[in-house]
């Protein structure tokens, strides 16, 4: 090649960046514990697990060191959960698969912007929905058997 030679290369397009009240598009952003609502929508991102290492060279004079060594991983269950209950360390969070206790202090937590949130909740809460529903017809049926033609059945229990 000589020298004057430049390739030509395409340029490159800008990224697109979401516009600031499109809240669908928004990233998952790290949340402290303090900083959780209930109702707020989380996910484990990293999971903190602690090991208790022995020097083993250390044995042989009697006096074993021992090391704790904190390993940062992907988290092993990644669900997206409604918040119902903070007591920190702890927070009670409702995934599909039912309540979980989460340790605030052995997990990072990330945000889940409201609509993904809904959206993935939408099947629970649609089934509790239903639920609710027939309890109520339940409890409206038993209401009206238990006391026929409008009479009370502690009158006249002497």
């Amino acid at each position: 090649m000589s020298p004057d030679f430049t390739p030509i290369t395409p340029p490159i397009p800008p990224t697109p960046t979401p516009p600031d009240d499109d809240p669908v598009s928004t990233l998952i952003a790290r949340v402290a514990p303090e900083d959780v609502r209930a109702r707020d929508y989380v996910i484990g991102l990293y999971e903190i697990e602690q090991y208790v290492l022995r020097d083993c060279e250390d044995l042989v004079s009697g006096r074993p060191r021992l090391f704790v060594v904190c390993a940062r991983t992907i988290a092993t269950y990644q669900s997206i959960g409604r918040v119902r209950r903070i007591a920190l360390p702890f927070l009670v969070v409702e995934c599909p698969e039912g309540l979980r206790l989460i340790d605030t202090r052995l997990i990072e937590l990330g945000l889940v912007p409201a609509p993904v949130g809904a959206f993935v909740l939408r099947d629970l809460d649609r089934a509790r929905r239903k639920a609710a529903r027939l309890r109520a017809k339940r409890r409206a049926r038993r209401a009206t058997t238990s006391a026929p033609h409008g009479h009370d059945p502690r009158e006249g229990a002497d």
